[in-house]
C-alpha cells in the first residue's frame, strides 16, 4: 500500500487506475483506510477481484482479505470479471458489484481473466482508459 500512496503522490493530474486480482484488494484496502484522497484518482478498473472466500481459502494471502464496504469506495469505480473465475466462485456481482454498488462487466467463459486465460493486451481495457465517457466502454 505504501508504494501505491507513493506512485499515486507522482502524477500531476489524476491517473486512470487499473488493478487485477490481488491488486483489486489492495485498492480497496488503501481506499477502506484512507489512504486514497479524493480525487486522487479519474477513476478505476477493477479486473478480476478474488472473493472473500477463495482468499481465505488460502492462508499465504489471508491478509488480502477484503475490507468490509466503505463510502467512497465506488467512486469511479468499474469492475470487469468473467463468470467463470474460479478466484471468485460467487461471481464478482455479488462478491462486490451490489454490495459496493459498483457497475460490474461480466465476460463469458474468461477464467481469471490472466494470461493463462489468453488476455495480454486488452483492447476494450485501454479504450475504456482513454475514453472521454468510459461508460460507454465494454469489455470483451
Amino acid at each position: 500500500m505504501r508504494e501505491l500512496c507513493r506512485r499515486l503522490a507522482g502524477f500531476s493530474a489524476p491517473p486512470v487506475v487499473v488493478r487485477h486480482s490481488l491488486g483489486c484488494l489492495v485498492w480497496l484496502h488503501a481506499v477502506a483506510r484512507g489512504l486514497v484522497p479524493e480525487g486522487a484518482v479519474a477513476r478505476v478498473l477493477l479486473v478480476a477481484p478474488p472473493s472473500a472466500s477463495f482468499v481465505a481459502g488460502h492462508p499465504e494471502i489471508a491478509g488480502f482479505a477484503p475490507p468490509g464496504p466503505v463510502a467512497g469506495q465506488v467512486v469511479g469505480a468499474r469492475i470487469v470479471a468473467s463468470d467463470a473465475d474460479p478466484c471468485c466462485p460467487e461471481g464478482a456481482v455479488v462478491a462486490y458489484g451490489r454490495p459496493l454498488g459498483i457497475a460490474t462487466d461480466v465476460v463469458a467463459g474468461a477464467g481469471h481473466l490472466s494470461l493463462d486465460d489468453g488476455y495480454g493486451a486488452w483492447p476494450s481495457v485501454l479504450a475504456w482508459c482513454l475514453a472521454a465517457d468510459p461508460a460507454t466502454a465494454g469489455f470483451e
